[in-house]
């Protein structure tokens, strides 16, 4: 676990990649960069639900090279698919002779996933639009202490939870700067008066963490006056986003796909927030969140009337 550190100054490093709420908003994804669609973007009013206006990901990897991702086979079996060496896709989706039990969804599944045979979640209804979500029950509590970081991957595929992060801005806004030093993320950058900037981690496989109440992590440092909204990404209030192989909401974002959330208010007591999957709200089609499909999790800021100097810290975000 890292030390939570406050950050003073604003470091302008080098651009990583992208999601947003509103309208406009373009998205370039880090490495791995599966989130390349989640822009949430667009001027939109603080506080409206800040949903992507699908920014372009680009060609950028859609999986971490090597990674094994659950998956659904010939005559519906259960077994395991590796990502490919250039990250581009995923291999032949291959099944044990005995069966693993425990497969959910109908596919459509990125990333790593640490998930084994008889681990998967309960299964769901095949959608009428899009991609199911796999509901792979997430092995531990841990989403990320920022300890095994490696350029924007993070988690570790032989216990844990696994996915990459991505940033997203309006179209022609300079990102957020993503850097972890000490084993403590800090996110660094200006947003404009009237505007918006974001960041977040997606997550493997489509994740049921229904075994838990909510998400927890630690939080300092300054958010330069920004409203500051906690985001969880899910597969039936995700736009069908057919290049990364997920989302069941059938329109666009805003329209009326639109993502569940709460205020993170700044300073955090304690440096500690928490809040209850319940309070996660203000979704669409699907409000409040649910848990059993969760496709990764983001922050976004709102800057109001005056430009917003951004300089904060994040650590040991799990659920509890």
């Amino acid at each position: 676990m890292g030390r939570l550190m406050v950050v003073g100054a604003v470091a302008i490093m080098a651009a990583v990649g992208g999601l947003p709420i509103g309208c406009g908003g373009s998205s370039v994804s880090t490495r791995p960069g599966e989130q390349g669609l989640g822009g949430q973007g667009g001027v939109g009013t603080p506080g409206m639900g800040g949903e992507p206006a699908g920014g372009d990901g680009g060609q950028a990897p859609i999986c971490v090279a090597g990674s094994v991702d659950p998956c659904v086979g010939e005559g519906d079996c259960v077994g395991t698919r590796e990502c490919l060496e250039d990250g581009s896709g995923y291999g032949p989706c291959e099944c044990p002779m005995t069966g693993m039990g425990g497969a959910s969804g109908t596919g459509g599944t990125n990333g790593t996933g640490g998930a084994t045979g008889g681990s998967g979640g309960t299964g769901g209804a095949e959608p009428t639009v899009g991609y199911g979500c796999a509901r792979v029950s997430v092995p531990t509590s841990d989403i990320t202490d920022f300890s095994g970081w490696d350029e924007g991957a993070w988690g570790d595929a032989s216990c844990c939870l696994t996915g990459g992060t991505f940033t997203y801005q309006p179209s022609g806004a300079d990102p957020l700067v993503l850097a972890v030093e000490e084993g403590i993320l800090l996110v660094t950058g200006s947003v404009a008066a009237g505007d918006y900037a974001g960041f977040g981690f997606w997550f493997g496989p489509c994740t049921d963490a229904s075994a838990y109440s909510g998400i927890t992590f630690a939080i300092g440092g300054d958010g330069g006056g920004a409203q500051l909204m906690l985001q969880m990404q899910t597969s039936r209030n995700y736009p069908v986003d057919d290049a990364n192989a997920k989302g069941e909401c059938d329109g666009s974002w805003g329209d009326p796909c639109a993502s569940n959330e709460v205020e993170v208010g700044m300073p955090v007591e304690d440096g500690v927030f928490r809040v209850t999957w319940g309070e996660l709200t203000g979704g669409a089609p699907i409000s409040p969140v649910d848990p059993t499909e969760l496709l990764g999790i983001q922050w976004q800021l709102n800057c109001g009337d005056e430009p917003c100097d951004v300089a904060i810290t994040l650590d040991d975000v799990a659920f509890y």
